[in-house]
């Protein structure tokens, strides 16, 4: 099975706010991850690159997940789950692999 490229959104919304992705090159060494979302700021900051070769589109498509559902969990109200970093994993992955793998016709 072929695995379909993950297009990362500059921008999308939730519950009628709109949440910003912004490429972060700094991230990794400010904080040592590849993502970072941030709920007060209504954004998610991903980092391209790392000690300055690109990331593959695959580790980049899987820290987008992970940061999406915990700002999806964050905007459900379920705070708990939000920062429950097992979980969060889990459902990513999940996403991750549904859309990395769907077929359309």
């Amino acid at each position: 099975m072929k695995l379909n490229p993950i297009p990362i959104p500059k921008r999308f919304m939730l519950h009628g706010q709109v949440i910003n992705v912004v490429e972060d090159k700094m991230l990794s060494s400010q904080q040592g991850n590849r993502g970072e979302c941030r709920y007060d700021y209504n954004e998610i900051r991903i980092q391209p690159a790392l000690e300055g070769a690109p990331m593959p589109d695959s580790k980049i498509a899987q820290a987008f997940c992970h940061e999406l559902i915990h700002m999806i969990f964050y905007h459900a109200e379920l705070n708990e789950l939000a920062k429950d970093e097992e979980s969060v994993n889990l459902v990513s992955e999940l996403l991750q692999q549904a859309l990395a793998t769907a077929e359309y016709k």
